[in-house]
Formats: structure tokens, C-alpha cells, sequence
């Protein structure tokens, strides 16, 4: 997933969202992991499936 995540800043991506098997949520942008998004703020940083 990181080759991924290289491949799609360098297309222009301004953040990268990784979701686990247990839902939790990793955000990233071009220079680090996020706590949360700063794209959509709102948006959980843990899932229920």
C-alpha cells in the first residue's frame, strides 16, 4: 500500500485513507500521517462494520 500511496500523490492526490480489518482509519498526505483528515474533517477515524 505504500508503493500505492507514492503512486497517488504523484498523481495529484492531496490525501491517502487507509482503513484496517478492525476499521481503524489511517490518513496521509504528502508529508506525513494525519491524526485525522484534513480534507473532511469530520469523517471518523474508526469504522463500524
Amino acid at each position: 500500500m505504500n508503493h500505492k500511496k507514492e503512486l497517488y500523490f504523484e498523481k495529484g492526490a492531496e490525501e491517502f485513507w487507509l482503513c484496517d480489518l478492525q476499521g481503524a482509519m489511517s490518513f496521509y498526505n504528502k508529508k506525513s500521517e494525519l491524526s485525522n483528515s484534513e480534507l473532511a474533517a469530520l469523517f471518523p477515524a474508526t469504522l463500524d462494520f
